[in-house]
């Protein structure tokens, strides 16, 4: 009896764990099912968020690079001011023409004026007079000579007329040379110093591999940009180059396409690309830590930023202590340079506008 009770509740106990058991299983499935679903809800909801935030970017972009066409446009000159002022030059030109014509017509021709034996001490005064007044007139030739030398004067006023249109605008001049003083006295004081310790304790070789590690890091913006200006071409370089490097060059350490196979590369940012495609200068502004710029290239920073690996560093304070090391390592390899620079340039702020704007120029031209 006693057996067949300890049976019975044997036998229902198992019942009610095999019951247990099932509604765990159970439970269990619809809890994975339930976070299955809220996991694809929340690859939506992250999807959604993450297309809404690249295209606010995009439209802030768009406008900020409409805002700065604007700007740059009002800051060209109008073509009504250069017709103006070819036609002041045309009349200018006109006008010194006439009165040359009548200074030839005026011009006594060189005869010896008689003279009577009659003539007093003031007669022989006033012909001697006379005739050193004829000799300032026969110095004509002389200048015509010197012209001859100098070469033609009608193309040296072209170079003056071509020097005044490509002059600089900067109408934050005082706000540059302020900034620029604060930059010279940030390098001089802090980076150079810091370079120079670090150049000290690390040898040549390695900061060039540091160097082009870090360069090769840019090839998504060089890429991005190529293809922006329709130079195929070169962007098959540069993928080329990022291959090869990342491969035989250990990650970019070292630079075989280019020591081995010659494959330079062809750098390309935002500003040169709105460049190449029309977009004016704009005004010379200097940015902090930076240094020279310009409001085409300061507009560009934040379109090449979807880019830059370097940007994607987090958190914030890793991506500047990043950057600051990249500007350690960069001056370390050209130490002396700026002061070089800085002492043979009258005036410093000018040396470094003129050569900035003119190097932009040309690699947009190139």
């Amino acid at each position: 009896m006693v057996n067949r009770n300890y049976s019975v509740i044997r036998q229902r106990n198992s019942t009610v764990y095999q019951f247990y058991f099932d509604r765990v299983s159970i439970t269990t499935i619809t809890t994975e099912e339930k976070i299955l679903k809220d996991i694809k809800s929340s690859d939506k909801i992250e999807f959604i968020f993450l297309v809404h935030k690249y295209m606010e970017k995009l439209v802030f972009t768009v406008l900020l690079i409409l805002t700065s066409v604007m700007i740059l446009g009002c800051s060209q000159k109008s073509p009504e001011k250069d017709n103006l002022s070819s036609g002041q030059i045309n009349h200018q030109s006109n006008i010194n023409q006439d009165n040359s014509n009548v200074t030839s017509e005026n011009t006594l021709p060189n005869e010896t004026v008689p003279v009577s034996n009659e003539s007093d001490e003031m007669g022989n005064d006033e012909f001697r007079d006379f005739n050193e007044e004829e000799d300032e007139f026969s110095d004509v030739d002389e200048l015509d000579e010197m012209g001859d030398e100098f070469g033609d004067l009608d193309s040296l006023d072209e170079g003056i007329e071509d020097n005044q249109e490509d002059e600089i605008y900067d109408p934050f001049e005082g706000y540059n040379r302020t900034m620029t003083d604060l930059n010279d006295g940030l390098y001089l004081y802090i980076l150079d110093p810091v370079a120079s310790g670090y150049a000290y304790v690390v040898p040549e070789g390695g900061r060039k591999g540091v160097s082009n590690f870090i360069d090769n890091l840019f090839y998504p913006i060089r890429l991005v940009n190529n293809i922006l200006q329709a130079k195929f071409y070169c962007a098959g370089k540069e993928t080329l180059r990022f291959v090869i490097n990342c491969t035989i060059g250990i990650l970019g350490i070292f630079d075989p396409a280019e020591d081995w196979f010659g494959i330079e590369p062809c750098v390309e940012d935002f500003g040169q690309t709105l460049g190449f495609w029309g977009v004016g200068p704009g005004p010379h502004f200097v940015l902090p830590f930076l240094g020279p710029s310009n409001f085409r290239d300061m507009f560009s920073l934040y379109p090449d930023s979807f880019y830059d690996l370097i940007a994607r560093i987090k958190p914030l304070e890793r991506q500047v202590l990043f950057r600051a090391f990249k500007a350690v390592n960069t001056t370390s390899l050209h130490l002396g340079e700026y002061q070089l620079f800085k002492k043979d340039a009258y005036d410093y702020y000018l040396f470094f506008r003129d050569a900035y704007e003119q190097n932009r120029q040309k690699l947009i031209e190139e």
